[in-house]
């Protein structure tokens, strides 16, 4: 009597691929990636103005500011636990900072009514796990 030949049953790992596919989405989401942000502050030149940039997690704050209005204006943004992370009175220019502290608020100071455009981008994952 002739043997049939074993036949070959492919096994099919969807647990595998399955979990590859999970653990590359976890990565992905993990990863820093540029969320933008922006915010214009008026000021009427008696006292300063504050509003706030960024309310999430992220490792690092970066963007530019512009004033339009005369006289002098300084921008200083501050971090949660109330640490200057930028100051400048130039009016404008760019900023760029580790920012593990969230949430970071911008204020404006300036004698004369000025606007004041903040934009830039804050760099952290989708879900902010394993930041300091």
């Amino acid at each position: 009597m002739p043997r049939t030949p074993l036949r070959y049953k492919a096994k099919r790992p969807y647990a595998k691929v399955v979990g590859v596919i999970l653990i590359l989405m976890a990565l992905l989401l993990m990863l820093p990636l540029p969320l933008p942000f922006s915010q214009t502050l008026v000021t009427t030149g008696q006292g300063s103005t504050r509003g706030q940039i960024t309310t999430l997690d992220c490792v690092w704050l970066s963007g530019t500011w512009s004033t339009a209005g005369p006289g002098t204006t300084t921008l200083v943004i501050l971090s949660a636990d109330g640490a200057v992370a930028y100051n400048d009175s130039l009016g404008f220019g760019t900023f760029s900072f580790y920012a593990p502290d969230a949430p970071y608020t911008a204020i404006v100071y300036s004698v004369d009514p000025v606007t004041v455009q903040i934009s830039g981008s804050a760099w952290g994952p989708l879900i902010p796990v394993g930041l300091p």
